[in-house]
């Protein structure tokens, strides 16, 4: 299959916003307008016949909610510190052992990396 098999349809939805409709194969065995407009009626009656469709950010939105998501997680891990503190005083004056642990986990297509947990 080539990379011109899929496509992306992108159009603009009635609020003007870009939209892109689900990936899909194009060529022998690609369900053409008819079939979606048969799939949809099938499934909903009285359905659009077009595929459905998602909004696609702007990178400029993807931006701003990555600087938001670390400030608002450097400012949780701030104000948590104490009592994050006082736990681990805690734990190791309760208990034999670290405080942390390494624990292997599976990361994106199957990758394996080793993280730092707290005990509680």
């Amino acid at each position: 299959m080539s990379e011109l098999d899929n496509v992306e349809a992108i159009r603009e939805d009635d609020m003007g916003e870009e939209t892109a409709g689900l990936s899909h194969r194009e060529g022998p065995g690609a369900p053409d307008a008819g079939g979606w407009a048969a799939m949809a009626e099938r499934l909903h009656p009285g359905a659009s016949a077009r595929p459905p469709l998602s909004r696609v950010p702007s990178r400029s939105y993807a931006h701003v909610k990555r600087v938001l998501d670390v400030a608002l997680s450097l400012a949780a891990i701030a104000a948590l510190s104490p009592v994050l503190l006082a736990c681990a005083v805690a734990v190791k004056a309760t208990s034999p052992g670290p405080v942390l642990f390494r624990q292997e986990r599976w990361g994106r297509a199957g990758s394996r990396f080793e993280c730092l947990k707290f005990r509680t």
